[in-house]
């Protein structure tokens, strides 16, 4: 994944930079000069919400990766469509989960919840705007 590439140089980029220059500047709270803090403390803060933000990738993607295709618009399809196969040929090879009552990566088990789950827009959205977040600081 290129985005969790990313953000791992991102994180590493940082965690170098902090280690080379440990100067002193003013800290600020509330856009007003506060304590002192080192420069490197600084960079850390934000390798430490870019780590976060990488975990939070990887928890996601096996949630988003769960294929509907074959659900048909309510109660699956007619024509023996192979959805185990198109969801490996589009990278979301995880399968159904015998023992669960939802799938993780693969196909989605309950052809009803496939076409009217949301959770995948919100669970992304979630995620990019946090991102975005961090990286605006």
């Amino acid at each position: 994944m290129r985005l969790s590439k990313g953000l791992y140089t991102l994180t590493q980029t940082c965690t170098q930079l902090a280690c080379a220059h440990a100067r002193v500047h003013a800290g600020f709270t509330h856009l007003q000069p506060a304590m002192t803090v080192r420069w490197s403390h600084w960079l850390m803060c934000h390798a430490a919400a870019f780590q976060r933000d990488d975990m939070r990738l990887k928890d996601l993607m096996p949630r988003v990766a769960t294929s509907p295709l074959g659900s048909g618009a309510l109660a699956g399809n007619p024509f023996g469509v192979d959805r185990q196969f198109i969801a490996q040929e589009l990278g979301m090879a995880g399968g159904v989960r015998p023992n669960s009552m939802n799938a993780i990566g693969g196909v989605c088990p309950n052809s009803m919840d496939a076409v009217c789950d949301r959770d995948y827009v919100l669970e992304t959205v979630f995620f990019a705007s946090t991102l975005l977040m961090h990286l605006s600081r």
